[in-house]
């Protein structure tokens, strides 16, 4: 039968600072470089856990896609699917004062035909929810 730790550990705070005042080295984890290569290739790609094809949908609810060559991606890679739909349907990158609106207000519908290209002054005023019918005012 072994003793309680729980001594040690309400003085010491650890086993590891215990150790480290009675004079002992603590031994510490050794993990191999092959062993930290592996486990970083098992969460990337498509076989990752994590993985979504490089397809989220952000907290505002726009769907964005993994596209870090695009012209229109921002710093993490990541373009808007709305504004990529719309810069492949005029066949050039969109402008930064150039808005794409949805029509129906349903944010991860992303048809060309759902779609149209404002400009930033034409892109405020009312707009209509398709849901509850109240009007919202777009900034």
């Amino acid at each position: 039968m072994t003793p309680s730790d729980m001594p040690i550990r309400m003085r010491f705070g650890n086993w590891t600072k215990f150790l480290i005042v009675a004079g002992y080295k603590p031994r510490m984890s050794e993990i191999s470089i092959l062993c930290q290569q592996n486990s970083i290739k098992s969460r990337k790609g498509k076989k990752g856990g994590n993985n979504q094809g490089g397809r989220i949908k952000d907290r505002l609810g726009y769907i964005q896609i993994w596209m870090p060559k695009h012209p229109n991606a921002k710093l993490a890679g990541y373009i808007h699917e709305h504004r990529l739909v719309m810069s492949e349907h005029l066949g050039r990158p969109l402008s930064s004062k150039e808005f794409v609106h949805h029509r129906n207000g349903i944010k991860d519908d992303n048809r060309i035909e759902n779609l149209e290209l404002l400009t930033h002054k034409v892109h405020r005023g009312k707009v209509e929810c398709p849901f509850c019918r109240r009007e919202f005012t777009i900034r």
